[in-house]
């Protein structure tokens, strides 16, 4: 729903009591949540949905809007204030609170699959309805109604018809959806209600510009959770360095130090700890329970052995666990490393299987692509699938090293042209993963963090962020 100059021609609305001064060309727009007149249940999540998707599109084109987020809490203000006001002096209020210059208010009632929208410009500073636009069309046509909601209220020209969307039931429930992630406060039922709409209408423009906002919220949350977690953990670390403190307070502060460190799954900063408070002389270990030592030193030997693991350096791990197995026997710990450990084993067995099958399909691939070239029967399109596989081969194969130039060679050379079937961004994927399998963890973030920027609909579908969730983190 793009418009054009939306707010420029406010300055030609003439005021319909007496000489008003013009509006700004730059005059900042709120819109109010619509009413929904008739109490329908079913449309209760319209209320939210059309302001919300209307501030979208203002946003969009670059139009000074009040965010949601400012307009509720000027809205909650005048609420607690508890005085009684007309819709119309509320919303001026509110408006005027938040530095709008004009306000949208308005409402909506379904008679059949009729949908009528009614709404009212009102300027912040009189209070005075500037103009009212009123629209009725087919509910599945919500999005154009309010097209014309918005030309009748600021005197655009005829808006153009939006073309009819192929699956307008789709669309409406995707829509549905997007409003519904708007009612709740819930972190995780944002997200939930988001990627229902994504399902339903990849192309769902509203849903994923949230779901990115909301996704740079979870940022900032983690960021700012990561940075109290380091002040405590610095602290724990300073309480096992003090000689002078109880050998069970040095103890526990070590061992908190280090889970701390892990719930995080930020096993680089792990292993330095953890090494540190391996090689530290501390007095014996006081009793947790009857029986049951608390070892800070035995917690540190089993989070190099973790830490080794999630970073994917292989020979290392299997050295600190048989180390921990001899060190520690008996240990609460000891079970988890023998499971561990053996998994890694059997992983090194079918790598070395995995390696030997890719070479034999690698040569297979490559005579079969010497053939038909041989024959003059190599189309564009059959070399772009000859690069292609080259690529998966090798990652299948576990040979991740020569994947990342093969996989890379592949988005190099096709690239720019039609990837109608995604191999392009599935070579992308593919990238991430092998840098992640050799423990390059910053490279494979950096790449899906591209990826996630340049094709974010294919990489939502393909969980590309909740992979790189998984991964140790910095």
């Amino acid at each position: 729903m793009k418009w054009p100059a939306i707010l420029g021609v406010i300055m030609a609305m003439s005021a319909s009591r007496g000489a008003r001064a013009e509006l700004p060309a730059n005059a900042t727009l709120a819109v109010m949540p619509f009413a929904n007149l008739n109490q329908d249940e079913s449309l209760q999540w319209l209320k939210r949905g059309i302001a919300e998707t209307m501030i979208a599109d203002l946003r969009d084109a670059k139009r000074p809007v009040v965010e949601r987020d400012q307009l509720d809490r000027a809205l909650a203000e005048l609420t607690l204030q508890g005085e009684k006001l007309s819709e119309e002096s509320r919303a001026a209020r509110a408006g005027r609170l938040v530095g709008a210059v004009a306000v949208v208010v308005g409402g909506y009632q379904r008679a059949g699959n009729q949908l009528r929208i009614t709404a009212r410009l009102v300027n912040v500073e009189t209070g005075v309805v500037e103009q009212t636009a009123k629209v009725t069309g087919v509910l599945e046509r919500v999005f154009s109604l309010q097209d014309q909601v918005v030309a009748q209220l600021l005197k655009l020209p005829g808006v153009k018809a939006r073309p009819k969307p192929r699956e307008a039931k789709k669309t409406l429930a995707a829509y549905e959806a997007y409003a519904r992630s708007l009612q709740t406060s819930s972190d995780d039922e944002k997200l939930e209600e988001l990627r229902r709409a994504l399902d339903l209408d990849p192309d769902f423009h509203y849903a994923l510009y949230d779901l990115r906002a909301l996704e740079s919220r979870l940022n900032r949350y983690l960021k700012k959770s990561r940075e109290i977690y380091d002040e405590r953990t610095q602290g724990l670390l300073a309480t096992f360095d003090n000689v002078e403190a109880t050998p069970y307070d040095r103890h526990m502060a070590g061992i908190q130090a280090m889970t701390a460190l892990m719930s995080q799954m930020r096993y680089a900063a792990l292993l330095e700890v953890a090494t540190r408070v391996d090689a530290t002389r501390l007095p014996d270990a006081p009793q947790a329970a009857p029986g049951v030592s608390l070892s800070a030193r035995e917690f540190a030997s089993y989070s190099i052995f973790l830490a080794l693991t999630q970073l994917k350096r292989g020979d290392y791990a299997l050295q600190a666990g048989e180390r921990f197995l001899q060190r520690f026997p008996g240990s609460m710990y000891g079970n988890a490393v023998d499971l561990q450990m053996r998994a890694a084993i059997e992983q090194r067995h079918r790598h070395d299987e995995s390696v030997k099958r890719a070479g034999a399909e690698l040569e297979a691939l490559a005579f079969e692509e010497r053939e038909r070239e041989r024959e003059g029967k190599l189309s564009a399109q059959m070399a772009r699938t000859y690069s292609f596989r080259r690529c998966s081969i090798l990652v299948s194969g576990e040979r991740f090293a020569e994947a990342i130039d093969a996989c890379r060679d592949f988005r190099k050379s096709y690239g720019e042209g039609e990837d109608g079937d995604n191999l392009v961004k599935l070579a992308w994927f593919l990238t991430c993963r092998a840098f992640a399998e050799l423990g390059r963890f910053d490279e494979a973030n950096d790449e899906a963090l591209r990826l996630l920027d340049a094709h974010p609909v294919w990489a939502r579908e393909q969980s590309v962020e909740m992979i790189r969730r998984t991964w140790p983190q910095p």
